[in-house]
């Protein structure tokens, strides 16, 4: 084996051993600052390594398949033995528990509980470290089947092995699972961002087409924002009868309207609208209860059936949070299993009602023509996809259709010769007759199917698309330029990753479309480069170029978008997150009024937007 080997094997077994003053019988050449040395502590302090007579592990030489054998049967019994101590632990604090009599005394003398105090003590110390055994006993099984033959030779009954592995890991799932009381968890977020536009600019505008207001003289920072948001979790035990979790958010993301970073909705009307942070808010994002016994979820919650029926945008690609990025549109209501093969659910709430402490509403479902006040509907699984029928109701009084009615197949799945597909199709419906849908009363379908597959060792991946003008959903089918969600567009594309050696990778991605009821068409280039720069640090660069012909979207014809991104990451751990970006924007000319009414319109807008991020979770 490799030389190397012995003290990878040590790492990896001795993860999950509970020993003490292991520091204290150290190898006399094993380092205390070498990587695998708490290790190799440990399973010398718990007898499994022996070492040599000189008091040296010699971790450098190579090890037979039969010192290997042997060292996974001693680690095997020192975890049975470990959970056998459990076992009989468990047993006489019940014992100790059941012997202690009630007194009848008029003033009963104060009895002596240490000894019991002292043993649930000693027993969750020792639980708590068999409950670190949970991946390494996946390990302990693999090698175990590779060496089965050493281990037979050793007299170890590898059917009994193999049996009580699957037992001690469910034991140690159960643990894990196990919690007492309620949990409270957070996220502190600080998101500072700036803008330097070029001379005779008069805005930066990024590619998720808001922009920050600047003074156009093309020196220095014209504008700085500083957001910030805190977000605190808190939830019931994972095994209590009826599981409860609520996210409260405080900060000035969404404060003063549509010039908040976070809403998340009417894209086209959000266009060459200024972002800002004046402001503070707060609002209860999530709070909801499941019953078990009825497979229902109640309260504040999450809604998302796919990215063609309904799933939430990330209109901020500067800014990462679970909750801005989890693709969940917010309902208040009740989700239902009713138990079929299919799994269906069914789904009644509200949206409009969902309200910041300012009056804003956090995230209003916009299909263009007023925020929706209900949806409801069925969705069930197929094939690895989402089979779903949704129905929006519009406010009362707002103009529109009073019901748009959407049903859809999103993200079916089928693999064969090595590539995998994935397909969907739907349909939109306005009722009432209070709107007319763009090119006539049926151009209102979408269908999609995409493919992906492995050549030569490169990631390999295509689709087309066909979504149809009438087609209306709350959906996130992709970003083009400034654009999100293009409907009368047909378009087809295909991109690639090629790895450049362990987390570096090269991408790259090609889309080509027209309009289908209306003149106009697109091309789309994305090409990009992520790279470790040191142990901590990550950088990702890219550049995306798109240029629109024949008034595609009512741009003018030759009009152009360039992105320049480059992104910097501090790995600090899953408490915390640094980055840095900048982006610098190039659109040429500008789009005209009937893509928004961007200011400067007819001219070049460019210039840099960058910032930072810190997150810390606590």
């Amino acid at each position: 084996m490799k030389r190397t080997f012995k003290y990878a094997l040590s790492a990896v077994l001795g993860l999950g051993m509970v020993a003490s003053a292991f520091a204290q019988q150290s190898y006399v050449d094993v380092q205390d600052s070498h990587w695998a040395a708490d290790a190799v502590n440990r399973l010398k302090v718990t007898g499994l390594l022996q070492g040599y007579q000189d008091g040296t592990f010699k971790g450098g030489n190579s090890i037979t398949r039969y010192e290997m054998a042997s060292m996974i049967y001693g680690v095997y019994m020192k975890l049975v033995g470990n959970n056998e101590e459990i076992e009989a632990k468990v047993k006489a604090l019940e014992t100790r528990i059941n012997n202690v009599k009630p007194q009848t005394k008029p003033a009963p003398v104060v009895q002596d509980f240490s000894d019991i105090k002292k043993m649930i003590s000693d027993l969750n110390l020792q639980v708590g470290g068999f409950k670190a055994w949970g991946n390494d006993l996946k390990m302990l099984k693999t090698m175990g089947e590779k060496y089965q033959t050493e281990l037979k030779s050793l007299g170890v009954d590898m059917a009994g092995f193999k049996k009580s592995i699957s037992s001690l890991s469910d034991r140690v799932s159960a643990l894990e699972k196990r919690t007492e009381g309620v949990r409270i968890t957070g996220d502190g977020n600080f998101f500072v961002s700036a803008a330097s536009a070029s001379n005779g600019s008069p805005v930066v505008i990024n590619q998720d087409g808001r922009y920050i207001s600047t003074t156009g003289n093309g020196a220095g920072l014209d504008s700085l924002l500083v957001n910030h948001e805190i977000g605190i979790q808190i939830a019931s035990a994972v095994d209590a009868a009826i599981p409860v979790k609520g996210e409260l958010v405080l900060g000035n993301l969404y404060s003063n309207g549509i010039n908040g970073w976070g809403t998340q909705s009417d894209v086209i009307g959000q266009l060459g609208q200024p972002v800002n942070d004046a402001g503070f808010a707060g609002y209860v994002n999530r709070l909801e209860a499941y019953v078990p016994t009825w497979k229902a979820t109640f309260g504040r919650q999450g809604l998302n059936l796919g990215k063609y029926v309904t799933q939430r945008m990330d209109t901020n690609s500067f800014y990462t949070n679970s909750r801005e990025d989890n693709g969940e549109w917010a309902m208040d209501g009740v989700r239902a299993g009713v138990g079929t093969k299919l799994d269906l659910e069914l789904f009644l709430g509200r949206i409009a009602n969902m309200r910041t402490t300012a009056g804003e509403n956090i995230q209003p479902l916009d299909l263009g023509f007023g925020n929706i006040d209900q949806v409801m509907g069925v969705t069930g699984k197929l094939f690895g996809g989402n089979i779903s029928y949704v129905s929006f109701d519009n406010n009362p009084g707002v103009p529109g259709p009073n019901r748009v009615q959407l049903w859809g197949i999103d993200g079916l799945k089928l693999s064969a010769f090595g590539v995998n597909f994935e397909a969907g199709y739907g349909e939109s419906k306005f009722l009432d007759g209070n709107s007319t849908i763009p090119g006539g009363a049926d151009n209102n379908k979408r269908w999609n199917v995409d493919a992906n597959f492995k050549l030569l060792g490169v990631n390999i991946d295509g689709g087309y698309r066909r979504v149809e003008a009438g087609y209306t959903a709350p959906g996130n089918w992709g970003r083009t330029s400034i654009l999100r969600n293009l409907t009368d567009v047909t378009s087809w594309n295909a991109g690639t990753k090629i790895g450049l050696g362990g987390k570096a990778h090269l991408f790259g991605r090609y889309e080509s479309g027209q309009g289908l009821e209306f003149a106009g068409e697109f091309t789309n280039l994305t090409a990009g480069l992520m790279i470790p720069l040191t142990s901590k640090w990550d950088a990702v660069v890219s550049y995306e170029d798109t240029d629109f012909k024949n008034g595609f979207y009512g741009f003018a014809d030759g009009s152009k978008s360039k992105f320049t991104t480059l992104g910097l990451t501090y790995n600090t751990g899953n408490s915390s997150m640094f980055k840095l970006f900048y982006q610098h924007s190039d659109l040429n000319p500008a789009f005209t009024a009937g893509a928004g009414g961007l200011p400067g319109a007819g001219g070049t807008l460019s210039g840099g937007f960058l910032g930072a991020q810190y997150t810390v979770k606590f």
